[in-house]
């Protein structure tokens, strides 16, 4: 477990922290999108976004379910197409299992590249824990 993660936390809690963590030290690696050989760099994966700390979408979700899993939640990685003010076009995100529910959270879409002024407590809080249209598999 991470330092952050408390015993007496929450599913939820223990989320947002795996969230904040992850916006806080991961930076979107925006120049690996015009790599047409996505099989040989680590941006893709959970590697690139927990030990270089640069990642696209796919990395940040693979770190997201790594960690979640590893505190003992239900998360699965999910890809498709992402619709926002960032991006149209193919996306990874994670869903996750709180309270009953299937939820789409986007570690990505919480921490854009446009926005410098987010970090540990500095989250969008718009992609956490949604059913919406912005996604579809």
């Amino acid at each position: 477990r991470m330092n952050f993660i408390t015993p007496n936390m929450s599913d939820f809690e223990i989320e947002m922290q795996i969230i904040k963590y992850l916006v806080e030290t991961v930076t979107y690696d925006i120049e690996e999108l015009s790599n047409p050989d996505i099989s040989v760099s680590d941006t893709y994966k959970a590697y690139g976004a927990l030990i270089n700390h640069k990642a696209v979408c796919s990395g940040y979700a693979k770190a997201f379910d790594l960690l979640a899993k590893s505190c003992g939640l239900s998360s699965t990685i999910a890809t498709g197409t992402g619709f926002n003010n960032y991006q149209n076009g193919p996306h990874a995100w994670n869903q996750i299992y709180l309270d009953d529910e299937w939820y789409n959270v986007d570690v990505t879409w919480e921490d854009p590249i446009t926005n410098m002024h987010l970090g540990f407590d500095n989250l969008l809080n718009e992609y956490i824990n949604f059913v919406g249209d912005e996604f579809s598999t």
